[in-house]
């Protein structure tokens, strides 16, 4: 069974799903196994056989600081918004020897 059919079977009988994607998940970020184009491949892929129509399709707005605060402490804001802040959520970073 190909990949596409498997996803047919489990996607579209679900079709109400929504994918929520924006551009700006395509950072590159200095870490050993992340392709930032993963999820556009995954996007196109997915559109490409007629699993992601554009009505499901979502760009997120930014959230306002004040509904983030909902449910992060202000400490952790802060933290992600530095590359030290990260690293304890993300994997090992690249070895910058060849």
């Amino acid at each position: 069974m190909t990949l596409a059919r498997w996803l047919r079977r489990w996607i579209r009988p679900a079709g109400r799903n929504p994918i929520v994607y924006h551009t700006v998940y395509e950072t590159d970020l200095a870490v050993a196994e992340h392709d930032p184009r993963r999820g556009a491949r995954i996007l196109a892929f997915l559109s490409a056989e007629g699993l992601a129509p554009a009505r499901i399709v979502f760009t997120p707005e930014p959230a306002p600081l004040a509904i983030l605060r909902r449910v992060h402490a202000d400490a952790y804001l802060e933290s992600v918004e530095s590359p030290e802040g990260l690293q304890p959520i993300l994997p090992a970073t690249r070895s910058t020897n060849p």
